[in-house]
Formats: structure tokens, C-alpha cells, sequence
């Protein structure tokens, strides 16, 4: 579909990406103030791991755009980090004040980029951090990612690598909340699929 792009979305797009690169900075600050908490560079990660499937294709201070090759993916990793010598990724999520006040675990719909990522990168845990965009509050939570969780992912991603290799749009999961279709850019191609 043709970009529907509000200046109140593009805002706000905006303003999440300020706060992560604030949030990012005083991650990288930790290891310098004491604790044992150290921002590493998605980039050393790949190599020194000897991942092959994930290719670089645009770094910025914090955050690394990526391409896994194997699984057709493209994805923005917010960073990795290492604590008391365990990796973790992390994720960063701004919300409104709403959705924060209630929030006290991580969302479900982010239970597939979390495994996806954790399939890519071998790292079985993902810290989501929680900002509240009114107050800055922050909540964080562990999310363990399982090897069934990866096979299931994995399977997902492949079967809609069928479905785009066949040029057929791959019928609408039964699970995929309605917020998801607001922003996809298929959502023409879905209907006149009878999704």
C-alpha cells in the first residue's frame, strides 16, 4: 500500500527512536559508573560468534539493522548486552502512560520478535525495558526464549518464505490482533485475499 504516513505518526516514531538512544547511552554508561553491565556492539557480537547468517546492513551508534539470510528477515536489534558475563538482547518498548500503568510483564505480541531474535543471535534471553512516554518511568522484565519457541518461529518464517517465493499473499493467522493490520503495508493485498 502506498505510505499513509501522519506528521503525528512520523512524531512519534521519532520520539521512541530519541528515546531509545538516550536509554542506549546510559546502558553504554554502565560499565563505566561501576556496574557489571557492558553495551555490546551488535556487529563484534556476529563475527566473534560466527554467525553467517546475519548480515549488517546499517549501524548507528546504538542500533544495527539486520538481515538473516536464512529466514529471509530483516530486523533492527536495539543492542546486546552483557551482564555478570551472560548475554541478553535488549529490547526497548515506549508506551503510553495507559498501557505502562498496567503493564507488569512483557506484552505477548512481542513474544514472536523476541524468539525470532533470540533464533538469530543463539542468545536465549531477551530484557525488554518499558518506558513510559509521559514520565520516563521504566519497567523491565526477562523473557526466556525455549528451543520449541524457536522451532515454531522458524517454521512460521519459512512458511511465509514459501508463500513470497510462489508470489501469493500467506493467509492472515488466526492470532493476529487487529492493531497489527493498522500500520502493515499489505493491507490491500490481505483483503483482496479475503483476510
Amino acid at each position: 500500500d502506498d505510505g499513509r504516513d501522519s506528521s503525528q505518526l512520523i512524531d512519534i516514531c521519532q520520539s521512541g527512536s530519541d528515546s531509545h538512544e538516550r536509554i542506549q547511552q546510559h546502558v553504554c554508561d554502565m560499565k563505566n559508573n561501576g556496574f557489571k553491565c557492558e553495551f555490546i556492539d551488535v556487529e563484534e557480537f556476529i563475527t566473534s560468534h560466527n554467525i553467517p547468517d546475519l548480515i549488517v546492513t546499517n549501524k548507528t551508534n546504538y542500533e544495527t539493522h539486520l538481515r538473516n539470510t536464512k529466514y529471509n528477515m530483516s530486523f533492527l536489534c536495539d543492542g546486546i548486552i552483557r551482564y555478570n558475563n551472560k548475554y541478553y538482547i535488549l529490547e526497548i518498548k515506549t508506551e503510553t502512560q495507559d498501557k505502562f500503568i498496567m503493564r507488569d510483564g512483557v506484552d505477548p505480541s512481542h513474544y514472536d520478535q523476541a524468539t525470532a531474535y533470540s533464533l538469530c543471535f543463539g542468545i536465549d534471553e531477551v530484557l525488554f525495558l518499558y518506558e513510559n512516554r509521559n514520565t520516563c518511568d521504566k519497567k523491565c522484565f526477562l523473557f526466556k526464549v525455549t528451543q520449541e519457541m524457536r522451532d515454531n518461529i522458524a517454521n512460521k518464517m519459512i512458511t511465509c518464505t514459501s508463500y513470497l517465493n510462489n508470489n501469493k499473499v500467506p493467509p492472515k493467522p488466526d492470532d493476529v490482533l487487529k492493531k497489527t493490520c493498522t500500520y502493515c503495508n499489505y493491507r490491500s493485498l490481505c483483503k483482496a485475499n479475503g483476510d
